[in-house]
């Protein structure tokens, strides 16, 4: 039913909608709408876990395939099983919609900030025929839109291109890879963070078109999860090849910088522009904790229960289980924890910043929500009513016994009513 349901929901949103004219602000339909990149659309959302070979035997943790056969479009919805969108069935947006609010997911893997703008805002479409803003103009229209998320800024800073390089030099033996890596990603911090700036400016400008004013949606910023451990949280040593057959196959150093540096530096940036546009923001840097590719704490075995499995996708290397581009996102199992980390932001009306984090042994969907920052409460400063004459008989029961009393030592004594 659920399946459906985001169908049409896309469907609609690609091609219009005859509702239009019974939607909006006004609308009875509520809507979450997720847009961005691959870390929100679904991607890799095929993979329950992982199995303890990247070729071969999938043991058990391949969605889509049953009874013997392979129907990816089980699992990526809508067509982007064939355009590489990859929208998952466990996605964000839909993992994180409870009863009464729509699901409608315009996320699409490998887009950058301009695949997310209007096209006649600067933007270009990117495997679908409409930019994502071009998209969300006709959802605003179907729908009340309650609550916008946005994943964007990793493609932009050329992480899938740093992530290769680090694989590829520990194939072949090579150096670690983090000092080229970080100063090509310094050099496109600047202009990413201005360019997510841009997309939250565009998609703003949307709303107001459509008859939304600032206070009747929730914007919310999202950053990324780290999928790879440190190196010292490895279960798997650098010698050998057991970090190529697991699928984590990066030197020590290089995991060390992805963890502790390049995921921390992206969140921070990130939250900056959410303070500087005054939206939402949500740190999910941490949220795969315990549960990364080759974790300590973690299991590649499809059976175990789901607070011990991997929740992010192995590296993929020459022929192998699945698309080279599922790599390193989170899987079926930490798209659930990513839509719970939502949801409970979500429902904290108070906060405007919060922290999800997981651990080893949690289950995806009991992941903690911590709030970094609430919002500022608006406190009225309290009038006191100042009395100057003793009142009237009449406005006796009206009046505060503070104000009585304030009239009568003004007046040196207490007024007794005649009548």
């Amino acid at each position: 039913m659920r399946r459906a349901t985001i169908a049409a929901v896309v469907l609609g949103a690609l091609l219009g909608s005859a509702t239009a004219a019974h939607a909006g602000p006004k609308s009875p339909q509520r809507a979450v709408v997720t847009l961005g990149d691959s870390y929100i659309s679904g991607e890799a959302g095929r993979w329950k876990g992982n199995s303890t070979t990247t070729s071969g035997d999938s043991a058990g943790t391949d969605r889509a395939f049953t009874g013997g056969v392979t129907d990816l479009t089980k699992v990526y919805l809508n067509g982007s099983d064939v355009n590489g969108c990859h929208r998952s069935d466990v996605s964000e947006a839909i993992s994180a919609t409870r009863l009464g609010t729509t699901a409608v997911n315009l996320a699409c893997s490998g887009s950058e900030t301009v695949n997310v703008l209007r096209k006649g805002s600067g933007g270009t479409p990117f495997k679908d025929a409409q930019t994502q803003g071009d998209q969300f103009v006709q959802v605003v229209k179907d729908f009340d839109v309650q609550v916008i998320v946005l994943s964007i800024g990793g493609n932009d800073l050329g992480f899938g291109d740093a992530a290769q390089d680090c694989v590829t030099r520990y194939l072949r033996g090579g150096s670690a890879c983090h000092d080229d890596a970080e100063k090509q990603i310094d050099a496109r911090m600047s202009r990413t963070m201005s360019n997510v700036r841009n997309v939250i400016d565009d998609l703003r400008a949307v709303m107001k078109d459509g008859g939304y004013d600032r206070d009747e949606y929730r914007f919310i910023l999202q950053s990324y999860p780290s999928p790879v451990p440190r190196g010292s949280e490895n279960r798997l040593g650098e010698k050998g090849w057991d970090r190529v057959t697991y699928g984590c196959g990066m030197w020590d150093s290089d995991l060390d910088w992805a963890r502790d540096t390049f995921v921390p530096t992206v969140a921070d940036q990130l939250r900056a522009v959410a303070v500087a546009e005054k939206v939402e923001f949500l740190d999910v840097r941490n949220l795969l904790q315990g549960h990364e590719i080759c974790s300590v704490s973690a299991k590649a075995d499809g059976t175990a229960a789901d607070g011990d499995l991997e929740w992010a996708r192995v590296v993929s290397v020459g022929v192998a289980q699945g698309d080279k581009q599922e790599s390193l996102h989170p899987n079926a199992l930490g798209q659930v924890a990513l839509g719970a980390c939502l949801r409970k932001a979500i429902a904290d009306k108070d906060g405007d910043e919060w922290m999800c984090r997981a651990g080893a042994g949690v289950a995806p969907q009991d992941v903690r929500l911590d709030p970094i920052r609430r919002k500022p409460v608006k406190v009225e400063p309290q009038r006191k009513r100042v009395v100057d004459v003793a009142p009237d008989p009449d406005d006796w029961a009206s009046l505060d016994q503070e104000d009585v009393d304030a009239a009568i030592e003004r007046r040196g004594g207490p007024a007794t009513p005649t009548g």
